[in-house]
C-alpha cells in the first residue's frame, strides 16, 4: 500500500469529526438549525483543509523536498489528495466545503495587481483546482457538485490525469520518509492557546473538533519526522495560518475560523443554499 493511501486511510479513521456546540454562541440568529449545523461543519472542514495545507509546507521544509513549480499549489494538491483518497463521506464533504470556502473568499472582490503577484493562486483558481482534483479522483461521485458550479465537461476530461499526476508526485517524494515497521510515530506538541474574548467561539469549535490532533495523528503515524514540532491554534490579530521553519511551528489563527464563519453566515443570510 502506498504512503498517500496510508495517509488517506488514517484520515478516514480520524474522519468522524464533529463541529460541536460552540458555534451556537456566534451571531447567526438568522440561520435555521440545519443551516447552523452546515455552518459549523463548513468552518471545521475549511480549518482542516488549511491545516493540511500548512502541513504540506512543514513536510517540504522538514524533509528538504524538491518543489517544481509553485509551492502553494503543490501543498493545496497534497491536502486535496489526502482527503480524496480517504474515500469517506466526511472527507468528501470536506473537499467540497474547501472549494466553497475559496469561492466565497473571492466572491465579488476585484482582482488587484498584488493578487496577481502573490505566491498563492487566486481564490477562484484554488477553488477550481480542488474541483478538478475531486472530479479527477471520482468523476461520477462529484458530477452533481461540478454541475452546480458549471465546471465544463471538457475541463473535467483532463482532471483524471492531473489528479493522478499530483497523487503520484507526492507519493514519490514522500516514499523515503515513510515510517518503517516498529518505528515510533512522530510526536507533535498540540496547543490550543487561551482565546481572546472575540475568539472564544472559534477556539471552542476547533478544540471540540480536534482539528490539530487529526492532522498531527495523520502525519505522525506515517511520516518520519523529528519530534517536537508544535501545532498551535492561537490569537493572531489577523486571519491567517502559517508554518514557521525556524520555530518548527504550524500556527492556525482563531481569526481564520471566524472569517470562514462570517462568509458562510453571510452566504446563508443572502439566500444561499447548503
Amino acid at each position: 500500500m502506498n504512503l498517500i493511501r496510508k495517509l488517506a486511510l488514517c484520515a478516514a479513521m480520524l474522519g468522524g469529526l464533529t463541529a460541536g456546540p460552540a458555534f451556537a454562541q456566534a451571531d447567526a440568529s438568522q440561520l435555521s438549525d440545519e443551516q447552523m449545523e452546515e455552518a459549523r461543519l463548513f468552518v471545521v472542514d475549511n480549518a482542516l483543509y488549511i491545516i493540511m495545507h500548512e502541513a504540506g509546507h512543514m513536510l517540504i521544509s522538514e524533509l528538504g523536498l524538491p518543489v517544481l513549480g509553485k509551492e502553494e499549489d503543490a501543498v493545496d494538491n497534497l491536502a486535496s489528495v489526502i482527503m480524496l483518497e480517504s474515500d469517506t463521506d466526511e472527507f468528501d464533504q470536506a473537499i467540497m466545503d474547501a472549494a466553497g470556502g475559496w469561492f466565497l473568499m473571492q466572491n465579488g472582490e476585484d482582482i488587484t495587481d498584488n493578487d496577481l503577484m502573490d505566491e498563492h493562486s487566486l481564490n477562484d483558481q484554488r477553488a477550481y483546482t480542488i474541483v478538478c482534483m475531486a472530479t479527477g479522483a471520482a468523476p461520477d461521485y462529484f458530477a452533481e457538485f461540478a454541475d452546480e458550479i458549471e465546471f465544463p465537461a471538457e475541463r473535467r476530461d483532463r482532471c483524471a490525469g492531473e489528479y493522478q499526476q499530483a497523487a503520484d508526485s507526492w507519493e514519490a517524494v514522500l516514499a523515503d520518509a515513510e515510517l518503517g515497521e516498529g518505528d515510533t510515530p512522530t510526536r507533535f506538541d498540540i496547543i490550543y492557546e487561551q482565546p481572546a474574548p472575540d475568539n472564544e467561539v472559534w477556539a471552542g469549535l476547533l478544540h471540540d473538533a480536534q482539528v490539530l490532533e487529526t492532522v498531527a495523528d495523520l502525519v505522525g503515524s506515517y511520516v518520519k519526522l523529528d519530534d517536537g514540532i508544535r501545532m498551535v491554534a492561537t490569537n493572531c490579530g489577523e486571519e491567517n495560518a502559517f508554518w514557521s521553519p525556524e520555530e518548527r511551528q504550524l500556527t492556525f489563527c482563531y481569526e481564520f475560523a471566524g472569517l470562514y464563519a462570517a462568509e458562510i453566515v453571510n452566504y446563508f443570510a443572502e439566500g444561499g443554499e447548503g
